[in-house]
């Protein structure tokens, strides 16, 4: 039996409008079913996704959205990257699986933090 995923996984098609569109900071986790880290960073952005209402947890398939892995030079996974106003956040992009605690750290530092006007 599959889990249930709360997070959205998104395709090329839906990028533009879930991601650089959108009003929300959004935290975008880049995966592929066969990448052992990535099924232990998985359950990890449903809670991040429960934890920070504020921010907008996406998941994106490697293996399926090409275009979008070679335009942010996704070579590792799984990556976690945060867009900001249709715009990646300068040093957010990271590689490799992390703890709940990272996690924690991670969006406090590149997607909780309020940008200055």
């Amino acid at each position: 039996m599959l889990p249930i995923v709360a997070v959205t996984d998104l395709t090329e098609a839906q990028w533009e409008t879930e991601v650089l569109q959108s009003d929300k900071t959004v935290l975008v986790d880049f995966w592929a079913p066969w990448c052992g880290p990535c099924k232990l960073v998985a359950p990890l952005m449903t809670w991040a996704e429960k934890e920070y209402p504020d921010i907008k947890v996406v998941k994106v398939e490697h293996d399926a959205n090409r275009a979008i892995v070679e335009q942010y030079k996704v070579y590792g996974l799984p990556t976690l990257m945060v867009f900001k106003d249709g715009k990646e956040v300068e040093g957010s992009k990271t590689e490799g699986a992390v703890t709940k605690a990272k996690l924690a750290d991670y969006i406090k530092k590149y997607a909780a933090a309020k940008v200055s006007a």
